[in-house]
């Protein structure tokens, strides 16, 4: 009968004959994890990207809307101030605190609030302030001035007009740019015209700045309108058009009464009354403001909304990952082998007494290890019962046979 090997020889014996199966499934993982791993540094690095652009989008948000405000509001002290009346500066103080509470929120983030406290402290001396006529034309304007350029380096550092989405470009580009610069084109029409009536003997370079002003409201007015109405014509930007469109129709009107239109090529401009003026002035200034806050409104939801998405694709990744994490982890422990340490063997034989018999197997092979003739026929394979973890405790249980008869013998001699 041939004698079998032992089982960690045999185990041993098939690894030396095939390598390879000790590297397989660690090579099966790797082959798989590296180029999802690079997939899902790509993709979380995407993701990452554009969560910042749209924290520093809504940002810009927080900052244009009081600055519109503002710039509104001042605007409207400057008109006063040139009709020769005391500016009400209970809106404009309304405002310089709205921009306060914005500033100190997302002014570091932007780089905008040692801008934002020079400008505050120039508004602050408003209520000092005894200009009346073309020098607070003046006065104004250089203020007016001043809060244009820090709206553009909030629009600068937002990054508001460089959204990937048409809708959201061309509502921010009007939003940050287009309508501002209305607001205070319309203004200077109206404060250049009165100042233009109240001259007894107005020069000819009067009535040109009402000229140029006039043309730089419509240039401006048309570009707004184009503009706008390219995003309402995205696929994405047609539920612009039900809340903007009102207020744009509302700002066409103001620009015609402001800028009426010419009866023939190459006439002269038609320079209508200051009270005209200064009205259609006045309700291009509200549509303006009412136009941007609706704007800001919706442009938010579409900078959230397209945080959402990059936080929910980024939920998605993670929870994949997780869970093919765990089924590698099921997958490797189940293929893994399995080997009976020397402890657990010892228990095993520790746990068999020497006359406890295995199936199979009669008395008389406990006792003499010779199996009967009318018995073999039932015995297992001795190839199988090498193979059996059985044999251990089937050897021990021999031994002990052989050490009690031995002992016995010695003791009757």
């Amino acid at each position: 009968m041939r004698v079998a090997e032992p089982l960690d020889d045999r185990a041993a014996a098939a690894v030396a004959r095939s390598p390879f199966r000790m590297f397989a499934i660690p090579l099966a993982i790797v082959a798989v994890a590296l180029p999802y791993a690079v997939a899902l540094v790509a993709l979380w690095s995407n993701t990452g990207d554009e969560l910042e652009a749209a924290h520093r989008e809504r940002a810009g948000v927080t900052e244009v809307r009081p600055l519109v405000a503002l710039l509104a509001a001042t605007v409207g002290a400057q008109s006063s101030a040139v009709a020769g009346n005391t500016p009400d500066l209970k809106p404009l103080r309304a405002a310089v605190t709205a921009v306060d509470r914005a500033d100190a929120s997302v002014g570091p983030g932007l780089g905008t609030d040692r801008r934002w406290a020079d400008l505050r402290s120039r508004l602050a001396h408003l209520s000092a302030s005894e200009d009346r006529g073309a020098s607070a034309y003046t006065v104004y304007n250089q203020l007016v001035d001043l809060e244009l350029t820090l709206l553009t380096d909030v629009r600068d550092s937002s990054q508001l007009p460089l959204d990937p989405a048409a809708d959201s470009h061309y509502l921010s580009d009007a939003i940050t740019d287009r309508l501002p610069t209305l607001i205070v084109d319309a203004g200077r029409v109206a404060d250049l015209t009165l100042l233009l009536e109240q001259r007894k003997a107005p020069l000819q370079s009067d009535t040109l700045a009402v000229s140029v002003a006039q043309s730089e409201l419509r240039g401006t007015a048309d570009q707004l309108d184009d503009g706008l109405r390219k995003g309402f014509g995205t696929s994405s930007g047609r539920s612009l058009g039900p809340a903007l469109l009102q207020e744009l129709d509302r700002l066409q009107d103001a620009t015609t009464d402001l800028t009426p239109p010419l009866s023939a090529v190459g006439a002269a401009p038609v320079v209508r009354s200051a009270s005209t003026t200064g009205t259609a002035a006045r309700q291009m200034r509200d549509a303006a403001v009412a136009t941007s806050q609706a704007g800001l409104d919706r442009l938010g939801d579409l900078v959230d909304a397209r945080a959402g998405q990059a936080t929910a694709t980024r939920s998605t990744v993670g929870i994949v990952t997780g869970a093919g994490l765990a089924v590698v982890l099921a997958v490797i422990w189940f293929l893994a082998p399995r080997r009976r340490t020397e402890e657990t063997a010892a228990d095993d034989v520790a746990g068999l007494s020497a006359g406890e018999q295995l199936p199979h197997v009669s008395a008389r092979l406990l006792a003499t290890g010779v199996p009967d003739d009318d018995l073999s026929g039932n015995l297992v394979e001795a190839h199988e019962l090498l193979e059996s973890p059985q044999l251990i405790r089937v050897g021990r249980a021999v031994s002990a046979a052989h050490e009690e008869d031995s002992s016995a013998a010695e003791e009757d001699a």
